[in-house]
């Protein structure tokens, strides 16, 4: 597998300098990222997922004012022509259990433009029941 850096535009960031910070870390994540335990996570990570939002909701009303919106959800979004075109496809193939997502609308990424003005994005997925 190739390294994948997020200074490179990839998900990760590990900048040489830190190296002290995130190689105690990687080397712990590297030990634990093998088959056996990434298949008992996923699937684990279900039934974590369904009761997110669930306790999400008791929290709130356990509350005098309610800071948390309905389930609002997230957003993931691609910054290149490459990724855009490739991104939506890996999503439809992953496992999110309780969570859906839909492509992003022309309100939803002229809104992440909005939020991110230094980013240049070129398409997005919303996600739903992620209790975020």
């Amino acid at each position: 597998m190739a390294l994948r850096l997020f200074s490179l535009g990839d998900p990760v960031g590990l900048p040489a300098s830190e190296w002290h910070r995130w190689l105690p870390f990687g080397l712990a994540m590297m030990r634990r990222a093998h088959q056996g335990h990434f298949a008992r996570g996923t699937m684990a990570l279900p039934a974590l997922l369904a009761e997110a939002m669930p306790a999400w909701r008791r929290l709130d009303t356990s509350l005098p004012e309610s800071p948390i919106p309905p389930d609002a959800g997230h957003y993931v979004a691609w910054e290149s022509k490459a990724t855009a075109r490739k991104g939506p496809r890996a999503w439809g193939n992953a496992p999110t259990g309780t969570a859906t997502f839909r492509r992003a609308e022309a309100a939803d990424i002229e809104l992440l433009r909005q939020i991110v003005p230094k980013a240049q994005i070129r398409d997005a997925i919303r996600f739903a029941r992620t209790a975020t």
